[in-house]
C-alpha cells in the first residue's frame, strides 16, 4: 500500500468547504428572490411607468375628511397630485 491511507480525508474536507460556500450562495440568493417578493405578478394601483425614470412618485394614503389638505399640500409644493381610488375587494 505504500504508506497511503486508503480513504484520503483532507480532499473531502476541502471539497465539503467548496461545496458549503456553493449552498450558502445559492440559499442566499433564493432567501434575497422570496423575502423581496420577486417577480412580482400584480402590479399595486399606484403603479406609474414614468417613476421608473427620471422622476420619483409618493403614494400616501388618508381619510376623505383629510384628502383635500393632502392634494393641497402636494400642489404647493410642485408635484402633480392624482388620485387613486383602492381597489377594495
Amino acid at each position: 500500500m505504500s504508506g497511503k491511507p486508503v480513504v484520503a480525508l483532507v480532499p473531502f474536507f476541502i471539497v465539503g468547504f467548496e461545496f458549503t460556500i456553493l449552498f450558502a450562495v445559492f440559499g442566499n440568493v433564493l432567501g434575497l428572490i422570496s423575502q423581496a417578493r420577486l417577480p412580482r405578478f400584480k402590479i399595486s394601483p399606484g403603479y406609474e411607468p414614468v417613476f421608473s425614470g427620471d422622476r420619483f412618485g409618493v403614494l400616501a394614503s388618508c381619510s376623505s375628511l383629510e384628502e383635500g389638505r393632502l392634494m393641497d399640500f402636494f400642489r404647493n409644493w410642485g408635484a402633480d397630485a392624482k388620485r387613486i381610488r383602492p381597489n377594495l375587494k
